[in-house]
């Protein structure tokens, strides 16, 4: 495509970009530089995991679409990726937005009319399962840092993440664990009814299953759907306070809670 061409030129002007051994030191900034190019890059490319994660707690009914817990968690991966220079700022983003929402609640709490006691118990939910859903998506998201991330940029990058998990635990201790428990297990059986359908699903389309034997095998997975709803209700009912979980679960005063008995 050159020829013909000058080579001593060429071969001169090479040389020119090339350093020298002795003068190698002077220029240790320019591998820094580098250096937090490619953590920016490898920050950028966890966070899109982490908001992949986040979309599959979705897909698989462990993270409520009626709440704003979505929103809050995309808003946090788009925060992040505007920080990637610095580190991992998805945290830091939920954990503002959570005390400003634990300071709304504060301040709700003083009063006793029925709209105070609404957007407490909204907010709490909120909180509690967006740090649930958060700890879950980023522990899933350091397991398969590896596939995408290597060398010292997957250091830095797990650490950075495992922090992260760290300070989500310690302030996940800070919230009434029982309504921990119970949002965990809603999300556990919530997953397990996933499961159950898109395996019907998967037999009928393969042929394994005709429409009724699969409309009959869903007609229990429904029902199963329904006793989790019921033991939801009677977990609110039970609660003196009815605080618990009402942003994923509303009931109403005429809702037919089983006898335990």
């Amino acid at each position: 495509m050159f020829d013909p061409y000058k080579e001593d030129i060429v071969r001169t002007v090479i040389a020119a970009t090339m350093e020298e051994h002795e003068e190698q030191s002077k220029h240790q900034h320019l591998e820094k530089a580098d250096f937090a190019d490619a953590i920016a890059v490898s920050r950028d490319a966890f966070l899109r995991i982490l908001n992949a994660e986040y979309w599959t707690l979705t897909d698989h009914g462990m993270l409520p679409l009626e709440t704003d817990v979505l929103f809050n968690l995309i808003a946090s991966v788009d925060h992040a990726k505007d920080h990637v220079e610095t580190g991992l700022a998805d945290w830091s983003y939920l954990d503002s937005l959570f005390k400003r929402e634990t300071w709304c609640i504060d301040k709700c709490g003083v009063y006793t009319n029925v709209v105070s006691r609404v957007v407490t118990t909204g907010l709490r939910d909120i909180v509690t399962i967006t740090a649930i859903c958060y700890m879950s998506a980023l522990t899933e998201a350091i397991s398969r840092a590896s596939r995408n991330i290597s060398g010292a940029c997957l250091e830095q990058v797990t650490m950075e993440a495992n922090q992260n998990l760290m300070a989500a635990q310690s302030f996940l201790e800070t919230l009434d664990q029982e309504d921990v428990s119970m949002l965990k297990t809603w999300q556990l059986c919530r997953t397990i009814l996933d499961f159950q359908r898109d395996t019907v699903h998967r037999w009928e389309a393969h042929g394994y299953l005709f429409g009724g034997e699969a409309q009959q095998m869903l007609h229990h997975v429904n029902h199963g759907a329904c006793c989790l709803g019921q033991e939801m209700t009677k977990y609110l009912k039970s609660s003196v306070s009815k605080r618990s979980m009402r942003a994923i679960h509303p009931i109403r005063d005429d809702d037919d809670v089983p006898d335990p008995r």
